[in-house]
């Protein structure tokens, strides 16, 4: 979230539209991190959309990445986790990860 919220990675014209919060919703769960609520949906936002748009949106910069010592597959681990507490469906979100 991190990374997302704070690296190069994003325009802020459209950041939002990227992960359907602000930027600033999205430092304020990283505040919060680790203790983030499954029911609260600026928290299930901020950590889906930051995996998902840090794997999948075309990043010129992906070196810039190594900097933030990012873990994808800890990262996802946590967030399938949080996906099963909420009886969400984890396959779809595992296979951006094979």
């Amino acid at each position: 979230m991190t990374a997302a919220a704070n690296g190069p990675f994003f325009p802020d014209w459209e950041f939002q539209t990227l992960f359907g919060i602000t930027r600033e919703q999205m430092r304020s769960a990283i505040a919060d991190f680790p203790k983030l609520s499954a029911s609260n949906n600026v928290h299930m936002w901020a950590t889906n959309y930051s995996m998902l748009m840090l794997t999948t949106y075309p990043i010129k910069e992906k070196d810039k990445l190594k900097a933030y010592q990012l873990d994808l597959h800890e990262v996802a681990r946590v967030l399938v986790k949080t996906r099963k507490s909420l009886g969400k469906p984890t396959a779809e979100f595992l296979d951006l990860f094979e």
